[in-house]
């Protein structure tokens, strides 16, 4: 297994997601999520994931996480892991 960034790179790394999406009616909406250490950040998820799945459970099949779980609580468990987010208004 390749060895990763030095943890002070990993502290320095930055990262960002964002999605905009136009519903059938035309109404709009976007999403950003950023943060700090992917690797770290990455661990946290699936440690988070695997905890919800075992005391709530999840829909069987393939599922995003935004499917299986409250995206905005799953989001703010993140927040004590450097991750923010936030969905800011799209004008018209």
């Amino acid at each position: 297994m390749p060895v990763g960034p030095e943890p002070d790179d990993r502290k320095a790394m930055r990262w960002a997601f964002a999605a905009e999406v136009t519903g059938a009616g035309g109404r709009r909406a976007r999403g950003v999520v950023h943060g700090c250490d992917a690797y770290g950040a990455t661990a946290v998820v699936a440690v988070e994931a695997s905890r919800r799945l075992v005391a709530q459970g999840a829909p069987a099949g393939v599922l995003a996480h935004a499917e299986a779980f409250d995206a905005a609580g799953f989001l703010d468990v993140l927040g004590d892991h450097g991750v923010e987010w936030s969905v800011p208004d799209v004008p018209g």
